[in-house]
């Protein structure tokens, strides 16, 4: 007889196709560039970030401030780059990696700008940095850097079905 344990083990090993978590790779960075891009045209990196003189700040990370005005803007350039490097599967951990470490700043040095979505954002970001979603329709697979695969296990979707669900 098998315990809940067992049975639980066996549904995340499961191979699953990688095409649809591969896919909202895609789609997250493409949205990536587009909100990153929408915030640079619109004037917040300024507005929000470089031009107050005061931050609402976390709790755990008043050590944290915000960059000077032009520090700013290349860091937002830099994220949009990084989410067309996701979205292309290119240099795929260290750009998740990157664009988790760089996103999750610009949350946590204004609270008064928090939004679900973005809490969100950070959440995926970090999952993606774990995530082989670089292994099929990459430029990573294209280079050689790895190997190609179709199916991964079932856990990954959960992952990302668990968090998009709860928040």
């Amino acid at each position: 007889m098998k315990t809940w344990i067992d049975l639980f083990s066996k549904q995340v090993q499961a191979p699953t196709d990688v095409a649809s978590v591969v896919l909202l790779r895609i789609v997250f960075g493409l949205l990536m560039f587009w909100g990153i891009m929408s915030d640079f045209y619109a004037g917040w990196v300024s507005e929000l970030y470089a031009k107050p003189q005061f931050h609402f700040q976390y709790e755990w990370f008043q050590w944290l401030k915000p960059l000077p005005e032009e520090w700013m803007y290349l860091l937002f350039g830099s994220l949009a780059v990084l989410s067309l490097m996701i979205t292309l599967g290119l240099f795929y951990r260290m750009s998740a990696l990157l664009f988790f470490l760089g996103y999750t700043y610009i949350f946590l040095i204004e609270r008064t700008t928090y939004n679900n979505h973005f809490y969100l954002i950070c959440l995926l970001s970090f999952i993606l940095t774990l995530a082989p979603l670089h292994r099929s329709w990459s430029l990573d697979v294209l280079r050689g850097a790895v190997a190609h695969t179709d199916q991964l296990p079932a856990l990954w979707l959960w992952f990302f079905r668990f968090h998009i669900g709860i928040v």
